[in-house]
Order: structure tokens, then C-alpha cells, then sequence
């Protein structure tokens, strides 16, 4: 199927075979010699041939979405200031996997590019075919289109360059007034104004481009109170849920957009509630993870001082030091220890509606959890 593509919707399995082909390439053609890999004549041609297959499918799988990218291989402009590329990215951002697609046919177009090297790089004196003179440039702008399909930041989490800055969904210009930032990755969601937020989108051009920025931001919000309590896992699911029920072709980009909206007001609600609750985020995990349904209000007091005690009995320095000590998690014994006083914290607040039953998958839950987070060398509680 070299010279032809018309595939519109799934991953792309006819590369595995090629990818296979260039691997056994590789290992059979490269002849180390002093740190550099040197090829034959004819063994260099079929490393071409196979960059050239990936080019033409590559160009093809563009043309079946109408994209059409000889004019960005003509133009004589910086490839920062063809509009094209853009207009490009937002189709292909309409679904994850035209992402993905995608993403396979630029890393098989670098992968065999960089295999050709360094014979590639003088192609004045390559084989005549219709890519000759312009395998570089095809190579960079597959790579300069994943880049603006990716959104990628710089280490402040900001969009690098000014004018892709500005094509940016998330920035300052959405931060409520009294807050000052200096990087993207500073903007919490208390931060949000969503109203803002929501006149920005109507005004950028590139919608998909832009739920893409929503989507990335959301995830990465969500991962930051994920982290915080392990109970928000539904939170994370729903997100990928949204993303889900809306990666189609035909799918309505502003109902996304209000899609992750209210989403991101469930997020901010939930990012206030440790302090609704007036707790902090590690007794707010604890509690999350011992409470349970059908609570009066004084139960539901007993519950948060339950939290409270074993956070406070797990931060304790003698704890730490003759039971929380490195590597507990490895030593039987102490397993034991630890499983105990995590019962004798709980047995002392929680109500009498915690029967036997409910008690012990409680206090197991919590066990589970500071095993867990443990074993990763992870250990805020303690």
C-alpha cells in the first residue's frame, strides 16, 4: 500500500510490519566503526526506500483528511509563520486517535531519516525521485506539526514562542483579578475565572486546539489532587470518560468545551472542600477513605477526629521511629504493628455504627494505602 491510503479511523497496523523490516535493517546493515554506524551503497538505498514508503503514506494519510502539505514544502517562510501548520493541527486534534495516527507516520519518517543518515543529509547526490531535495524539510515539518499538536511547554509549563502563546486557550489572561502569576504552572483552580475562560474559547480560532489545552490542563489538575487523595480515582475516570464520549469526528466541539466545564466546576468544589470540611488535605484523605454512607452530623464529627488522631498518630517522631521506620512494609512483624495501631486510632473516635464488619474493611483500607504509598517511597502521612 505504498503508494496509496485510505484508512480514515484507527491505529495504523500496516507499520508493524515495517518497523519490524527497519529494526531487522538496522541490525543487519549498521557496521560500527569508531562509535559511528556506516552503510553499503545498496544496503543505504533500502533504508531510503523504506523513508520514502513512510513519506508517501505519511503525505497520503494528510491528503485523506484534505490536508495538503506540498504548500508548506514550497514555501520559502520559517515554519513559524505558516498559518497552515495550525489549521492542520486543530483537524488533526479533533479525535485522539487521528493523533495517533499521525504520531505514527512522523516517528516513522524521523526513525528512517535518521537510519539514512549521514549519506541523507547531501541529497544533491541521492537516487532521482519525487522526494529528492526535500527529504529534510518533509522530515521537519511532520516533527513541527506533532509539536503544535502536542502543545509543547516549555519548563515553566508555558507554550513556547509568542505567537503559539497566543493561540493558547489556558494563560493569565483567564486568572481572576488578584492573583499574579509568573508560569502557567502556577494557575490553580481557585485561580480560574471559567467565565473568562469561556469568552476566550469563543474568540480563539482552533477549537479542537483548544479542548486539547482544556483537556491537558484538566488532567494535570486532576493528577495533582489525585495525588493528594487516592479517593478522587473517580474524578480521573470521569474526566477520561468526557474525552471519550465526545473523541469523534462528528462530535459537537463547543458541547465538549461545556462538557469540561462543568467538569472543571466539580473540580474547584472539590479542590475547596478540605477546607469546607475544615480539615486538611492528608486528614481530608483519611477521612474519605473511613467514611461511610448514612452518617448523622455527630457521627460524621466522630469520623473527622478519627482521621485527625491517626494523622496525628502516624506524624508522630516515636513512630516513626520504632514502627514507620524505612522499609517497614518489607518486615512482617511490623506489618502486624502497623495494622494495629491503625485499629487502636480508629477504635478510639469512630461511632458505634461502624459494626465489626465495616471496622475491619476501614482499617484495612487505610493499611492498604500506607503500604502502598510506602512501597513507592512515598510517605506524607508519616
Amino acid at each position: 500500500k505504498g503508494n496509496k491510503y485510505d484508512k480514515k479511523n484507527g491505529l495504523i497496523i500496516d507499520y508493524i510490519g515495517v518497523f519490524k523490516k527497519l529494526e531487522k535493517a538496522l541490525s543487519k546493515y549498521a557496521k560500527p566503526k569508531d562509535g559511528k554506524n556506516e552503510y553499503p551503497t545498496e544496503r543505504f538505498n533500502d533504508l531510503l526506500g523504506y523513508l520514502e514508503l513512510a513519506i508517501t503514506q505519511g503525505v497520503n494519510f494528510l491528503a485523506s483528511r484534505n490536508l495538503d502539505i506540498q504548500p508548506i514544502l514550497d514555501s520559502v517562510d520559517t515554519f513559524d509563520k505558516i498559518t497552515l501548520f495550525k489549521e492542520y493541527a486543530d483537524e488533526l486534534s479533533k479525535t485522539e486517535e487521528l493523533k495517533k495516527e499521525f504520531a505514527v507516520y512522523k516517528n516513522a519518517i524521523v526513525s528512517f531519516y535518521e537510519a539514512c543518515k549521514p549519506e541523507i543529509l547531501d541529497e544533491t547526490d541521492l537516487p532521482d525521485n519525487p522526494f529528492k531535495g526535500s527529504y529534510k524539510r518533509t522530515k521537519e515539518a511532520f516533527e513541527y506539526l506533532r509539536k503544535i499538536i502536542d502543545r509543547l511547554r516549555d519548563d515553566k509549563g508555558n507554550i513556547e514562542g509568542a505567537k503559539e502563546k497566543a493561540d493558547i486557550l489556558i494563560d493569565e489572561s483567564i486568572v481572576s483579578a488578584g492573583y499574579t502569576i509568573k508560569s502557567l504552572k502556577e494557575i490553580d483552580l481557585s485561580q480560574i475565572n471559567l467565565d473568562l475562560l469561556q469568552e476566550r474559547f469563543k474568540e480563539l480560532p482552533y477549537k479542537h486546539l483548544s479542548i486539547t489545552d482544556m483537556q491537558e490542563f484538566l488532567k494535570d489538575r486532576v493528577t495533582q489532587m489525585l495525588n493528594r487523595n487516592v479517593s478522587r480515582i473517580d474524578l480521573a475516570e470521569k474526566l477520561q470518560q468526557i474525552i471519550q464520549d465526545y473523541n469523534s469526528d462528528s462530535s459537537d466541539v463547543e458541547a465538549f468545551f461545556e462538557a469540561l466545564r462543568k467538569y472543571a466546576e466539580q473540580l474547584i468544589k472539590e479542590d475547596k472542600r478540605a477546607t469546607a470540611e475544615g480539615l486538611t488535605e492528608a486528614e481530608l484523605e483519611i477521612f474519605d477513605l473511613i467514611f461511610k454512607e448514612k452518617l448523622t452530623l455527630d457521627e460524621k464529627q466522630k469520623v473527622k477526629l478519627a482521621a485527625q488522631s491517626l494523622l496525628q498518630k502516624l506524624q508522630d517522631n516515636e513512630t516513626k521511629k520504632s514502627i514507620l521506620v524505612v522499609d517497614w512494609y518489607k518486615n512482617v512483624q511490623l506489618q502486624e504493628i502497623v495494622r494495629k495501631m491503625i485499629a487502636d486510632e480508629l477504635n478510639k473516635h469512630l461511632p458505634d455504627s461502624y459494626d465489626r464488619i465495616i471496622f475491619s474493611q476501614k482499617r484495612d483500607v487505610v493499611y492498604d494505602h500506607l503500604f502502598n504509598i510506602a512501597q513507592r517511597g512515598r510517605g506524607y502521612w508519616a
